[in-house]
């Protein structure tokens, strides 16, 4: 078949940041070659971190096309939780230990900006299903925040404490924790992205949540009364701008986890602390998000247009 793109001057670097615990995590630099080192390039951080799914560089024309050659940079993040150095590897972050997913990518974040690859307003996040878990813990953490000019969530896990109970969630339960039992609950919640934003970044009550469900016509929204005197906003916080894409027919993933996200963004976050809060939401295509080809060009053509003008390109 035809090369989609130019890759004869490209390169693919191998490198090593150092988590917040000490641990060297890898991670591969996707260039082209001439690109200068000056901390002015757009680039992307492809990351997953479960299941113990291994990251590991690829032939994508989409990528070619429509990154790469314009020179941006991507980046693979072999983090922990995945298969890239064994069952160990992926055990690391397993339950209690979520955090450690986050950690490794604040570190190879700061490593890019560090070296001069890139800088925070020209530097993004993306990931999918469990990937989209983890961006979305990373941009309601304060240190991973301030890393990030953009991020795209893409049919994410974000309710963790309804997650089990929704379509293909129960399934999971080895790799996260059962909600249900109040001690893993104590782990679950500080790695529920929708919940450290509700209660920790908003401050609104977390009694509330409790009556309310993901079907239900005001999720995200916040009445007068729901806010107690003693709930206390974190004013530091201040999101990336951030595209959310999902699918009305995902049989393993609700998109009502990204829709209540959203609308919290949108409703409670206000233009100060969000400026750019997209979302998109494709009638077909499952968990992939796309149905066909033609749905699978609209959906990274929506994605990259995003990352282009997010991140000024």
């Amino acid at each position: 078949r035809p090369a989609m793109f130019e890759a004869r001057n490209l390169c693919v670097e191998q490198k090593f940041a150092q988590s917040l615990d000490g641990t060297s995590i890898p991670y591969f630099v996707i260039r082209r070659k001439d690109v200068p080192m000056d901390g002015s390039n757009p680039t992307l951080i492809d990351a997953y971190g479960g299941f113990e799914h291994s990251m590991i560089p690829h032939y994508s024309g989409g990528v070619g096309a429509g990154w790469l050659e314009r020179g941006g940079i991507k980046v693979i993040a072999n983090i922990r939780g995945g298969g890239e150095y064994g069952p160990s590897w992926h055990k690391a972050a397993l339950r209690e230990k979520r955090h450690k997913c986050f950690e490794d990518v604040d570190a190879i974040a700061q490593a890019l900006i560090r070296s001069g690859v890139t800088s925070y307003e020209k530097l993004a996040l993306i990931g999918g299903s469990n990937g989209g878990l983890l961006v979305g813990n990373v941009i309601t953490r304060s240190t991973g925040a301030k890393l990030f000019g953009a991020a795209v969530c893409q049919v994410p896990l974000l309710d963790m404490k309804r997650y089990s109970h929704l379509l293909a969630g129960a399934s999971w339960m080895a790799e996260y924790g059962n909600p249900d039992i109040p001690e893993d609950w104590n782990f679950l919640r500080s790695f529920s992205p929708y919940h450290v934003l509700r209660h920790d970044i908003l401050g609104i009550s977390e009694e509330i949540e409790e009556n309310k469900t993901l079907s239900s016509s005001n999720i995200g929204k916040t009445n007068k009364g729901d806010m107690k005197e003693d709930e206390k906003k974190d004013e530091t916080w201040k999101c990336p701008k951030i595209l959310f894409t999902t699918s009305t027919m995902d049989d393993r993933v609700h998109p009502g986890h990204a829709r209540k996200m959203v609308s919290s963004l949108q409703n409670e976050a206000g233009l100060a602390k969000a400026p750019v809060v997209c979302y998109w939401e494709n009638v077909e295509g499952g968990h992939g998000g796309a149905a066909d080809n033609s749905q699978i060009a609209e959906m990274w053509t929506i994605t990259y247009e995003f990352l282009v003008k997010a991140l000024d390109f």
